[in-house]
């Protein structure tokens, strides 16, 4: 079971999303113009990617059919750019 919290942003501008259970990411403003990390199970959009998960999503998906999952904090995501 998870269970999804809006919290207070730490930043004036930021939201801030805290999802419990088994994983544990937090999510926060995700700026459009980067590539951006999203749950694979939902397709629900977490935070911006870093340079390590946008390669090793697109390394992924030479071997997965395309869909370039990768695990992160235990939860399986892709990246799209």
């Amino acid at each position: 079971m998870m269970i999804v919290q809006q919290s207070q942003p730490s930043e004036p501008d930021g939201a801030a999303l805290h999802i419990s259970g088994e994983e544990n990411i937090m999510v926060s403003t995700i700026n459009t113009s980067l590539p951006i990390l999203y749950r694979y199970a939902d397709a629900q959009a977490l935070r911006n990617a870093t340079a390590q998960e946008l390669e090793a999503s697109i390394e992924a998906a030479t071997h997965d059919g395309g869909a370039g999952v990768i695990t992160v904090e235990g939860v399986d995501c892709y990246v799209v750019e």
